[in-house]
């Protein structure tokens, strides 16, 4: 499920990955058991007459399974569990819901427009050059794409701006890999151009 945040340069609500890094760690922190009950009273209002048990040994339970996610991520996955059954969730179902969810933010700087596809524990950047570039992929993501097929369009990007493209990573390996190949690429259009001037020259 997609929640379409489109913020303004300079204007994110968590703090921004570096560039070179691919994965990003946002602020994890173990769920506080005060949080934990505004989760379970929640649940309680939108699914009232169902039994929501809020024991210490389930709160327990919660931030042992929930130690990835914020207060409000669980919150928002509950919610978008909510208008989909009737059910009460079980904590699979909603760490399902929570591992595919992801927002979305707009950079627009002079020339390029950086949008940032934001999971849990990874952060997808894209870079275009036009608003019409940018527009297609935020209507691919209005449908709901899976994490996979994200990639996919993140592959493609990267494809078409490498090597002015910022450098976008899955790991180190492939940091070595991309920072191998720019470097390839870069000698060999500065060998072009020499061999260039050294015919002009003749």
């Amino acid at each position: 499920m997609c929640l379409l945040t489109m913020l303004d340069s300079g204007k994110q609500k968590k703090p921004t990955a570096d560039q070179t890094d691919f994965f990003y760690q946002g602020d994890v922190r173990i769920l506080e058991k005060t949080e934990i009950l505004e989760i379970l009273n929640f649940m309680k209002i939108v699914y009232q007459g169902r039994k929501i048990d809020d024991s210490d040994e389930t709160i327990a339970t919660w931030q042992m399974m929930f130690d990835e996610y914020s207060k409000n991520e669980v919150l928002s996955s509950i919610k978008r569990l909510v208008k989909k059954s009737k059910y009460v969730p079980s904590i699979h179902e909603i760490l399902e819901e929570a591992e595919k969810s992801f927002t979305v933010e707009r950079m627009v700087r002079k020339d390029c427009i950086i949008i940032h596809v934001r999971f849990h524990d990874q952060l997808i950047p894209f870079k275009f050059k036009t608003k019409d570039e940018a527009m297609k992929l935020i209507e691919i993501l209005r449908g709901n794409p899976s994490r996979e097929d994200i990639m996919l369009c993140h592959e493609q990007n990267t494809r078409l701006y490498a090597p002015f493209a910022e450098a976008i990573y899955i790991n180190q390996s492939d940091r070595d890999e991309f920072e191998k190949r720019k470097r390839t690429e870069y000698f060999a259009m500065k060998l072009k151009e020499k061999e260039r001037g050294n015919e002009n020259g003749n």
